[in-house]
């Protein structure tokens, strides 16, 4: 499925506030929550119909599967794929001991492959397709049969060392330098802004300001479905401004290039990260110290100036380590929505982990609420008087 990302809106607002700004701000408080409204609620039909029959197949299969029945995912006798199912790394658990071949399209919740030597040690083909969540293939050693590798889209942690054992055994693979190349970028990305003293969120600030500040969103890729589907493709030769035509350290993109930068960027530093997807956006499911939080760095640096001030103070943002059960006004789903194809055992986990009693969690988008609903009827206020007093005049 190619994102084309519908959430995006093309303005920035700072986050000081000058006499000026402040009598500006007054003036376009009252559309602030319509602005809000327009991007929790803007998508694409095409898309979401698209997405309504492939949930309605999907509910299908994993009814097979929750009954041990796996044929509904056979290719051939001895081969399985699997496309956007909402399933995570236990699902690796369930595979046959003698499969032989396996295919994995868009499962952005499997992070985790390094069981696949022991569940499935006769494995000889292995596939994969935009499958971003993945980092570590440290396990492809461990794997005695394999024949081939192929993946499709680009993954962090392809380095020579991998390649090179891959041509030593003479497996087949389609990995290139290319791919060393985005994978040394982002090792030395993190030895510049990640230092030993961090703890995992003051890593995740940090990698979080690094992708906001080295990234500009490409509008005209809205209308060019070329040039979508290339970022789609190559999400982080693009996020790392490594193509032909780009500067190294300044990437463009739209929001699959964001989200896939971010997660591989915390995925180097340690940090659990994972790719949710909606049927027109796509943001970072984050771990941080036992609890979860939703990212999406695609509209941080456009949100409105009163939750920047608030996030630049206290943590808490719009769009930023936000509740994954409370996306009111933003253009991330909740995790449990059909259009984000999480697995019950990823749900159940951000249950327990999810006590409510953390502020950032409690309170979230919903002080972003209050204080946004009380801006707009300040800004009415003065504006219905502003009016009189011209009237009375």
């Amino acid at each position: 499925m190619i994102n084309i990302d519908k959430t995006h809106k093309s303005f920035v607002l700072k986050t000081h506030t000058n006499n000026k700004s402040k009598k500006t701000l007054f003036k376009v408080a009252p559309y602030f929550l319509s602005l809000g409204m327009m991007l929790g609620l803007s998508g694409c039909s095409g898309q979401k119909q698209m997405m309504d029959r492939m949930i309605s197949k999907n509910e299908t299969i994993m009814d097979n599967i929750e009954d041990g029945n796996l044929d509904v995912l056979k290719i051939t006798d001895d081969r399985i794929r699997t496309e956007m199912l909402p399933i995570g790394n236990e699902f690796i658990e369930k595979l046959p001991y003698d499969l032989k071949g396996l295919v994995l399209c868009e499962e952005h919740f499997i992070t985790d492959l390094s069981k696949l030597p022991e569940v499935c040690p006769s494995l000889e083909t292995l596939e994969l397709f935009n499958c971003y969540s993945i980092t570590d293939f440290s396990f492809l050693d461990e794997m005695p049969n394999l024949e081939s590798v192929y993946i499709m889209g680009e993954n962090a942690g392809i380095d020579r060392n991998l390649i090179e054992s891959l041509d030593k055994r003479g497996i087949k693979h389609n990995l290139s330098d290319d791919l060393i190349k985005i994978n040394d970028t982002l090792d030395s990305i993190i030895e510049k802004i990640i230092t030993p003293d961090m703890d995992d969120s003051k890593k995740v600030n940090v990698i979080t300001s690094y992708v906001v500040e080295h990234m500009s969103y490409d509008n005209s890729a809205m209308k060019d479905y070329v040039k979508a589907v290339d970022y789609n493709m190559n999400p982080l030769t693009h996020a790392l401004g490594l193509g032909e035509d780009e500067t190294i350290g300044k990437g463009t993109g739209l929001c699959i290039n964001y989200a896939a930068l971010l997660n591989a960027l915390l995925s180097k530093a340690g940090i659990y990260s994972t790719i949710p997807t909606s049927h027109d956006h796509v943001w970072n499911l984050v771990m941080i110290e036992g609890k979860y939080y939703y990212i999406d760095p695609t509209n941080l640096p456009i949100i409105p100036v009163i939750s920047n001030l608030i996030l630049k103070y206290t943590d808490i943002g719009m769009y930023y380590k936000q509740d994954p059960y409370d996306t009111f006004l933003s253009g991330m789903l909740d995790i449990d929505s059909e259009y984000t194809f999480a697995p019950e055992s990823l749900i159940k986990l951000i249950n327990e982990a999810n006590d409510k009693k953390n502020f950032i969690e409690k309170y979230g988008s919903n002080l972003y609420i209050d204080i946004i609903t009380i801006i707009a009827l300040l800004g009415t206020t003065a504006f219905i008087k502003t009016k009189d007093n011209k009237k009375t005049k």
